[in-house]
């Protein structure tokens, strides 16, 4: 259980990383972020890796679970659809810098990455593709590889976050106008992807 210091250094640790990547970040500069001294620094976190693992698990722990959790709920795959895109939206939209930090230290540190998301995702995941073969065994949805499914939908929710200097360029957004749209897209996505898979009768 971390206590008042360790959750000041954390989130400033997690500004620096965010910004600069674990490569770029320093324990000085996160300790004047934190507004602390150096010593006191490393006395809560002795190596700059300690403390890095602990931003990236509470980075996942953010995400994971949250979106995760929903495949054991007991209702129906549209449902779960469309609570996955407004939840997954909902956490980027408080936490905008995530994105581009987990899939920057995904691709540096796979290995410590894997480690950390494991656990999370294999059973949930496997969970919710089961319960789309399932259905689509009966007829409610087109016969495709559920892992097919699976990726469009999370892509397709985190897309814009990890693209937004593209997207307002290409669709002429300021800031105010993009948050619209994001706001927007969390229902205009899940009536996509639910119709993309619905079994027309």
């Amino acid at each position: 259980m971390e206590n008042a210091t360790e959750l000041k250094i954390i989130e400033a640790a997690k500004e620096v990383f965010q910004k600069k990547g674990y490569d770029g970040a320093r324990m000085q500069e996160i300790a004047d972020e934190a507004k602390i001294n150096k010593a006191m620094l490393h006395y809560y976190f002795r190596t700059k890796e300690r403390l890095f693992d602990a931003v990236l698990q509470q980075a996942i722990a953010t995400i994971f679970p949250k979106i995760m959790s929903i495949a054991q709920e007991e209702i129906s795959i549209e449902d779960k659809i469309r609570k996955f895109v407004h939840t997954y939206i909902d956490i980027i939209i408080a936490n905008p810098a995530l994105p581009n930090f987990i899939f920057n230290e995904m691709t540096q540190r796979p290995d410590k990455f894997r480690k950390y998301i494991s656990h999370h995702i294999s059973s949930n995941s496997k969970m919710f593709m089961e319960q789309y073969k399932r259905e689509a065994a009966k007829g409610n949805l087109i016969e495709i590889e559920p892992e097919q499914f699976f990726i469009s939908l999370v892509g397709s929710c985190i897309f814009p976050f990890i693209g937004k200097p593209l997207i307002k360029i290409i669709m002429k957004f300021d800031d105010k106008e993009f948050q619209n749209f994001i706001e927007a897209r969390k229902e205009a996505l899940s009536v996509l992807m639910i119709n993309a898979v619905k079994k027309k009768k």
